[in-house]
């Protein structure tokens, strides 16, 4: 089921849940009284569309769900640790040169393969909201 078969047409605020919670891609999407709706998955904790009542795209988007997946321009990602360039793909810290892979070579762009764009993030319905989380380890 899509996203906008997920979108619920009522005349308060909603929230639908994704069709699986083991399925990243799948979509949440949240619906104001005004019909402004915005999906969100998991992968990324992308903001994968924002539509206005009469269903007009306000936010530029991939055309699939799974189009997230992999290489792409960062579209709606929630990016991280780093949100720019790691200049030669390395950095100090307290003295300690550290490297990572260079993914715009010769640079790190949004910390690169495994960036938060690309870790499945936990989200959870709290009333009204959606929650995401993600634990990012040292």
């Amino acid at each position: 089921m899509g996203a906008d078969a997920l979108a619920q047409d009522a005349g308060t605020d909603s929230l639908a849940s994704a069709d699986s919670a083991d399925d990243p891609f799948a979509p949440w999407v949240q619906s104001a009284a005004s019909g402004l709706s915005a999906t969100w998955l998991a992968r990324g904790a992308h903001l994968a569309a924002v539509r206005l009542a009469d269903d007009t795209p306000v936010l530029a988007s991939l055309p699939e769900p799974r189009d997230y997946a992999g290489a792409h321009p960062y579209v709606g990602a929630l990016v991280g640790r780093v949100a720019n360039r790691i200049g030669g793909a390395d950095f100090t810290l307290n003295g300690r040169t550290y490297s990572v892979p260079a993914t715009e070579p010769p640079n790190t762009l949004h910390s690169g393969p495994d960036g938060f764009d690309a870790q499945d993030w936990d989200v959870e319905r709290e009333g009204d909201e959606l929650v995401f989380r993600h634990t990012s380890p040292d």
